[in-house]
């Protein structure tokens, strides 16, 4: 009888291996897997579902070539950008980029290079970012491809935003959102109105910066783009902070940071808790403040993300200055930062304290 068992057991996984390799090397059939499997992807991403959405693009990945494969490369990148694994990111983005040099498909190589960039700007090295973005600019024109480079035009934007100057930053995404109107593209509309409204925050222009979140908003809303949502529900929630009004601040973070984690957003995550933080600093809770500051730094350091530590050491400092350095640090301790990144992290903080006065 077990013999028999096992026998049926074999038949059937020989039958299965058999329908499995039929279905691969017929083509019909692999055409059709191949499209469900992007579309699953694709469904996936809309979600924020990006462990899943990899795994789609994984798969088709495997049956695909030309323009389809480099595609799901590139795909896979956004996805890995989006949870902030940098690295792998980065990796995805030259698959991409490589494939559609092989096949020449030009205009996924633009988009490719706009993710490289990106990835480089986050990692701080802004001078390879600008590389990326001209070389994608450059192309997308060669194509006519407006879309494609007032995308890029809006990617370094965010870079000369985040070097300091926010004159160059608006040119660069006036010209983007000038396309963007033109050409009717909901998504990018959304996201560059949300850049804009992040200078006028830079600026202090508080009415100007709520104007373009709102814009924002309801534009992801129509269009159901989860992320640029929550980015504008966070920006709005910093100019509420910024006008002095921290319970409305607080309130605003506390539910943003419950919609990036079932994104899956650590870098996300890790930004809200630096709102969080600095609103307890505000409110005078150094003690908790320090405990959310505490997890972001760990949370950047783990990503690699450079523009994040950065975030934390006002609010980091002023804990330092309110608890003192003993429970200052028992506290970075018990928010799982690594005891020898907290030594390190009170020299750099007591570093940049005022001396003490004389009495």
């Amino acid at each position: 009888m077990a013999y028999a068992v096992v026998a049926a057991v074999c038949i059937a996984a020989v039958l299965l291996f058999i329908v499995f390799v039929v279905r691969q090397r017929n083509p019909k059939l692999r055409a059709q897997r191949l499209e469900r499997l992007r579309a699953k992807g694709q469904k996936s991403m809309q979600a924020c579902l990006w462990d899943r959405a990899v795994r789609h693009y994984a798969h088709a990945s495997k049956l695909a070539a030309g323009a389809v494969l480099a595609d799901a490369h590139r795909q896979i990148g956004v996805c890995r950008q989006a949870q902030g694994q940098l690295t792998e990111a980065e990796a995805s983005f030259e698959e991409a980029a490589k494939a559609a040099d092989q096949c020449g498909d030009r205009v996924t190589k633009a988009s490719a290079l706009r993710g490289l960039g990106l990835v480089r700007q986050r990692r701080g090295d802004h001078s390879k970012a600008l590389a990326y973005y001209d070389q994608s600019i450059a192309l997308s024109r060669e194509l006519g491809d407006r879309l494609g480079e007032a995308a890029a035009y809006s990617n370094t934007g965010l870079l000369w935003q985040t070097a300091g100057d926010p004159d160059r930053a608006l040119d660069c995404f006036r010209q983007a959102l000038s396309v963007f109107q033109e050409l009717g593209a909901k998504p990018q509309l959304a996201s560059v109105l949300g850049n804009i409204a992040l200078v006028h925050m830079d600026r202090e222009e508080f009415d100007s910066a709520l104007e373009h979140l709102n814009q924002t908003l309801e534009i992801a809303r129509q269009i159901g783009d989860r992320r640029t949502e929550a980015n504008a529900l966070g920006n709005l929630a910093g100019v509420r902070l910024a006008q002095h009004l921290p319970n409305e601040a607080l309130a605003g973070y506390e539910a943003l940071l419950k919609v990036h984690r079932e994104m899956g957003d650590l870098d996300g995550e890790a930004r809200d808790h630096v709102g969080i933080g600095d609103v307890l600093v505000r409110k005078g809770d150094y003690e908790s403040a320090a405990g959310y500051l505490a997890q972001a730094l760990k949370a950047f350091l783990r990503l690699g993300i450079a523009d994040g530590p950065r975030k934390c050491l006002f609010g980091l400092r002023m804990c330092l200055t309110a608890l003192g350095p003993k429970e200052f640090s028992a506290v970075c301790e018990n928010a799982k930062l690594e005891p020898r990144t907290v030594t390190e992290l009170v020299k750099v903080l007591e570093l940049r304290l005022p001396a003490p006065t004389a009495r």
